[in-house]
């Protein structure tokens, strides 16, 4: 499936965010090879330029043109925010179809959606690791180095913490999600082998797919936008101020965005 995401502002006006200092930011994250693949890394030194790469890639205009920024917020942590006032509707970011994947449609999935859609971002992290070694850059790299080390949720949890969720509905939940995940771990292990995966790195994909992707209701799709992903959470759901939009035109021309306007995002946590 091929898509397209923008963001919209669901207020009359966005008010720009001023500037965060640059002592704020987080630090410069480079790739370096590891056995699994391409590992992140920070430095002393302190730059957006890892973000200012990944908008640049994902939009194809250069970052200073753009109404948004990422910024790292004290409380918040890493935030796409406004750098400039939006107005109702406008699109903030748009990303075309070349650059975003998607599950199989619901109907037609046979095994979990994220653990389908993990193998991209390793195969993805495999090839820049390849492109690394040979002295060129790999097509996805700005994506793979923007993505977090570690995406916690209670897929790892141990048996001593799933107890913990009290629930026995949760717990329950928890315990199939883990034994699916396991099953399907089995089922791509021939495919993580030949890209050099462990069971370490599949759990990263698979987590961060969860904590990333959103879900498009007309087809059943999870979606992955590069960039746009950056704009699915918000610490309050009264504080809901953008809408992933989904746009099918030809197939060469379909991308997903995000735009300031009502509307609601959809993203997946199950």
């Amino acid at each position: 499936m091929l898509a397209k995401r923008a963001c919209r502002s669901s207020r009359a006006k966005l008010p720009a965010v001023p500037a965060t200092p640059r002592s704020c930011l987080p630090a410069r994250c480079t790739t370096s090879t590891s056995s699994g693949g391409v590992s992140v890394k920070c430095s002393t030194s302190t730059s957006s330029d890892i973000y200012e790469r990944l908008l640049e890639w994902v939009t194809g205009q250069p970052p200073e043109q753009l109404p948004v920024a990422v910024q790292h917020h004290p409380q918040h942590g890493r935030c796409l925010v406004a750098v400039r006032t939006l107005a109702v509707d406008e699109v903030v970011l748009s990303v075309s179809a070349g650059k975003a994947f998607s599950s199989e449609p619901g109907h037609q999935q046979t095994m979990h959606w994220a653990a389908e859609m993990a193998l991209r971002p390793l195969q993805e992290r495999h090839a820049a690791r390849i492109s690394s070694s040979s002295g060129s850059s790999g097509g996805w790299l700005p994506w793979i180095a923007s993505l977090p080390q570690h995406a916690a949720s209670p897929v790892e949890f141990t048996e001593v913490e799933v107890q913990l969720l009290v629930l026995p509905s949760t717990i329950q939940a928890v315990r199939k999600l883990q034994l699916t995940l396991e099953h399907c771990y089995a089922e791509l292990q021939q495919q993580l082998d030949a890209i050099a995966c462990s069971w370490h790195d599949y759990l990263w994909a698979v987590q961060v797919l969860h904590s990333r992707c959103f879900l498009d209701a007309a087809s059943g799709c999870h979606l992955a936008v590069p960039g746009v992903d950056m704009a699915n959470h918000s610490s309050s759901s009264a504080a809901v101020n953008a809408a992933v939009r989904v746009q099918h035109n030809q197939p060469e021309q379909d991308a997903t965005g995000a735009t300031a306007g009502h509307g609601s995002s959809s993203s997946s946590s199950s």
